[in-house]
């Protein structure tokens, strides 16, 4: 089991995979992302934005989202808060 493998698992029991939305830090592309919801660790698309202007960098981290097949259910920031709660009640 290699090193990624290992640390999807983790994510999958304790936490999620974070796509940074901005363009100079797209660490994870969409085989990355794609491995993780196949491992049911679940994803936050976050801007990192320092300034409003930076806001709009979202979509880079949507684009890879959806080509990794990602849906609304695999995103966390795109959950109800009913549906956040749950989720956070899991891992208790």
């Amino acid at each position: 089991m290699c090193l990624f493998s290992i640390a999807l698992t983790v994510l999958a029991v304790f936490s999620a995979l974070v796509i940074n939305s901005y363009f100079l830090r797209m660490d994870l592309n969409e085989q990355d992302v794609r491995k993780a919801r196949e491992m049911g660790v679940k994803v936050v698309i976050n801007t990192d934005a320092h300034r409003p202007n930076n806001m709009d960098m979202v979509r880079l981290g949507v684009d890879v989202a959806r080509r990794a097949g990602l849906q609304k259910k695999d995103i966390l920031n795109a959950l109800t808060l009913k549906e956040l709660k749950a989720w956070k009640k899991q891992r208790s």
